[in-house]
């Protein structure tokens, strides 16, 4: 289901707003640019007498001291903590990044320091059972990564086979490694469990030493395919022409934006924790290769 909302100024005559919205705060918002809002949704689920969403598995921003009924498991004393910042590192929480949260805020964090290589931790959610006849699930997360390069975090998937199945059949689904950010890196996991699962977080120590470790927050798991994403940094400080890194597309092709006849979408993204609260702001385009400025694609 799609909803488009004109903004408040279309089909004016140049006398004033057009559409005069209910809600006052909402005024400067509407338009086809926006998702929709919390109450968009809860208002078109009571007019179709939706009651439970169809591709919407699980939110978890550790904000609440249940921590979405994750468990812990680890083969060292300290293992993920729940924590409002890391001073060693200079992170803080993701949900509310630079704003004042009065301590309310918090994410996880997997200290390496003082560790030994192997040492592990894994945070797992609470069972999920997928419903839409294709199996196929993406899960959303943010991580910072302030250890060392050789440090990893991996993402698994526990599938039971059936009620009687408590062990599961562990996959690894993927993994991080590599040089450490100073900034929460936004990442997609694709996922294809056909029963019941859980997913698990396991940190673990590599070689080297280092003050840091891995960071989660603002997890979501949702019945969907995946985007392929790119990330941009101090947006306003870029130039006029930028290239994306090299992405491989689902019909085996490498290629790099721009890209000719390739649709992209331009997304500022809501700092809602809960994917279907945000309301981000986007525009879609698809690069013709007839339209050229200064012999740059547009």
């Amino acid at each position: 289901m799609s909803l488009m909302h004109f903004g408040k100024a279309s089909y004016t005559n140049g006398n004033g707003s057009t559409i005069i919205t209910k809600r006052p705060e909402f005024q400067d918002m509407i338009g086809q640019n926006l998702d929709m809002s919390e109450y968009d949704a809860i208002e078109l689920n009571t007019l179709y007498k939706c009651n439970l969403p169809t591709t919407f598995l699980q939110s978890c921003s550790f904000d609440d001291e249940s921590l979405c009924q994750m468990s812990f498991c680890s083969s060292t004393e300290r293992g993920w903590q729940r924590v409002s910042s890391v001073r060693a590192v200079n992170v803080t929480d993701h949900t509310y990044l630079h704003k004042k949260t009065n301590g309310s805020s918090f994410f996880m964090h997997f200290s390496v320091e003082g560790k030994n290589e192997g040492d592990s931790a894994r945070l797992e959610t609470k069972a999920m059972t997928p419903t839409r006849d294709c199996k196929v699930q993406c899960l959303q997360f943010y991580y910072y990564h302030s250890g060392n390069e050789n440090d990893k975090l991996n993402i698994w998937i526990r599938e039971h086979q059936n009620e009687a199945d408590s062990r599961g059949l562990f996959r690894r689904m993927d993994s991080i490694t590599g040089r450490p950010d100073n900034y929460w890196r936004l990442h997609h996991v694709p996922l294809n469990a056909d029963k019941t699962f859980r997913l698990l977080f396991e940190a673990r120590k590599g070689a080297g030493n280092s003050s840091g470790g891995f960071s989660l927050d603002d997890i979501n798991i949702s019945q969907t395919e995946c985007p392929q994403i790119w990330q941009i940094r101090n947006f306003r400080k870029l130039k006029n022409y930028t290239a994306s890194p090299l992405y491989y597309s689902s019909e085996g092709y490498r290629y790099q934006w721009p890209c000719p006849w390739r649709q992209v979408t331009f997304q500022v993204l809501d700092q809602n924790p809960h994917m279907q609260k945000r309301m981000s702001f986007e525009r879609s385009l698809t690069t013709d290769p007839a339209m050229f400025t200064d012999g740059k694609i547009q």
